[in-house]
């Protein structure tokens, strides 16, 4: 096996992937969710959970799949030949958010009848509104493999099946229409060292082994597709040359992507990592600030070639049933008390850029559309990175003049750190030394030893709770020495601009 360079992959050639993704976690995830203000009628009487537990994962995975949210109800559809989940579901949602939902059913034109389990609370729809997305939640991909694993259950439990007819035709199936689902499903079987494809709309668990480890670490909760399941194995169970993990996966199509300005940093410890299941080497400037993103105790991480105006700041969209009107907060309002991390900050429009003035200025967010006028806080710090028009920095340029950004909005970060690759022989070996270095360690898979330059100063998750713990639990004051420097700086760099 050899490092290559993205523009040296050719098709046909195989990739090494992982076998699995392990996953240590084990705490519960805050949710987050809260009620909104009341100020005219009586009070809800939802629960709302203040941390994912399988439970709720298993709600959540059901109306992920086979289900959708509107602005005062959640409602999920249970086929007639599948009715035993009924009371399942039932029972999970009154004991995780205290409501006895309804069930109905309906018979649709041409199909078979249908059960329609139904919660109505403005709360509940208001605090899982983003289950609309159709992506694995979040709090799902941060939970550990209980959570995860319930969540997959009841996934596949709504839009999975299984085949059984013979060599070449056994799978467990996902269907959905949206890839992106297809591929965080795809990255989380792997904690469980479960081999997928994915195939148009379709994800496909064909190795023997993987069907396996699907039946004994996932499952079905319906009592039909269970015996499929398990008749699936036990066609399965003497297939002995399906062992074992798989470990590349072939090139079947090279598309070239253009070109980009890069920075070559170095990742933590093992300078590799894994984008979707492929080992890769090194990252770009993104791997600094998703690196930041894991330190914060809050943050919020977008790319801003791929985020809009009110992607960032707020928005009020109109109710795909034509109920009435939602506010959805961007990043900037999630990230509020927190930090709000924007790559690739120069790719942006200027008009989505402008979204931000007000929030960086004012650190609140005003929002007047559809008879609806309110304000959101965002007490955020932001972190952002761009690069330079011309590529490189220039010391000798004014910074305005430098990024394809408004003056304006520039003055608005209080510090510019400008990254320069200067050419200095001994440095460049170092620098040469300290990499080689860590690909010896990383081929021989040995910790560093704990003198080595190559072991962080401070462990990762020692400066996380570090941090954690000052935002908690100091407040620093200005003394008067401070106050008096930094009136004078403000004063002179006033007088600058005479």
């Amino acid at each position: 096996r050899e490092w290559k360079r993205l523009d040296e992959i050719r098709k046909g050639e195989r990739l090494a992937v992982v076998t699995g993704i392990p996953c240590t976690i084990t705490a519960p995830i805050p949710t987050g969710w809260q009620a909104l203000p009341r100020h005219f009628g009586p009070r809800s009487k939802a629960i709302l959970p203040q941390t994912l537990d399988a439970e709720t994962a298993a709600l959540l995975g059901y109306v992920a799949g086979d289900g959708w949210v509107t602005r005062t109800r959640v409602a999920f559809d249970v086929n007639s030949e599948e009715e035993d989940l009924i009371p399942i579901l039932c029972a999970l949602a009154e004991r995780k958010f205290g409501i006895a939902p309804k069930v109905r059913r309906e018979n649709r034109a041409g199909k078979k009848p249908m059960n329609v389990i139904e919660m109505h609370s403005v709360d509940v729809a208001h605090n899982l509104s983003f289950l609309r997305e159709k992506r694995v939640p979040d709090l799902v991909m941060r939970s550990g493999n209980a959570v995860a694993s319930e969540f997959m259950a009841w996934l596949f439990e709504a839009d999975g099946c299984v085949f059984g007819k013979g060599r070449g035709h056994r799978a467990i199936q996902l269907k959905s229409s949206e890839i992106e689902m297809l591929r965080d499903v795809q990255v989380l079987l792997l904690r469980f060292g479960i081999h997928s494809r994915i195939n148009a709309n379709n994800l496909c668990i064909r190795r023997a082994e993987s069907m396996r480890k699907f039946a004994e670490k996932i499952g079905f909760r319906s009592a039909k597709k269970k015996a499929r399941l398990a008749a699936l194995v036990e066609s399965v169970k003497n297939l002995q040359h399906e062992f074992g993990g798989q470990r590349s996966e072939r090139v079947v199509l090279v598309r070239p992507a253009g070109f980009a300005d890069v920075f070559d940093i170095e990742v933590p410890r093992w300078h590799r990592f894994i984008a979707n299941g492929v080992i890769s080497h090194n990252t770009a400037k993104s791997a600094t600030l998703q690196y930041v993103s894991n330190l914060a105790p809050k943050s919020v991480y977008v790319s801003g070639a791929s985020s809009s105006g009110v992607g960032l700041t707020a928005s009020a969209e109109k109710e795909k049933d034509g109920e009435g009107w939602i506010l959805k907060a961007g990043a900037m309002v999630l990230a509020n008390g927190g930090l709000a991390l924007i790559d690739e900050f120069d790719k942006m429009g200027d008009e989505d850029r402008g979204a931000l003035h007000e929030a960086m200025e004012q650190q609140r967010i005003s929002i007047a559309k559809a008879g609806i006028v309110t304000q959101f806080q965002s007490r955020t710090s932001v972190l952002a990175a761009a690069n330079p028009k011309a590529g490189f920095f220039d010391p000798s340029t004014p910074i305005p003049m430098q990024f394809n950004i408004q003056p304006a909005l520039l003055s608005r970060f209080d510090l510019i750190f400008a990254i320069r690759d200067e050419l200095d022989e001994s440095r460049d070996r170092r620098i040469a030394g300290h990499i080689l270095a860590g690909h010896k360690l990383a081929g021989e898979k040995t910790e560093p030893p704990e003198d080595s330059p190559l072991k962080p100063s401070i462990d990762a998750d020692l400066l996380r709770k570090y941090i954690a713990y000052a935002r908690r639990n100091h407040f620093p004051t200005l003394s008067d020495d401070a106050i008096a420097k930094i009136e004078n700086f403000y004063v002179e760099m006033r007088k600058t601009g005479k």
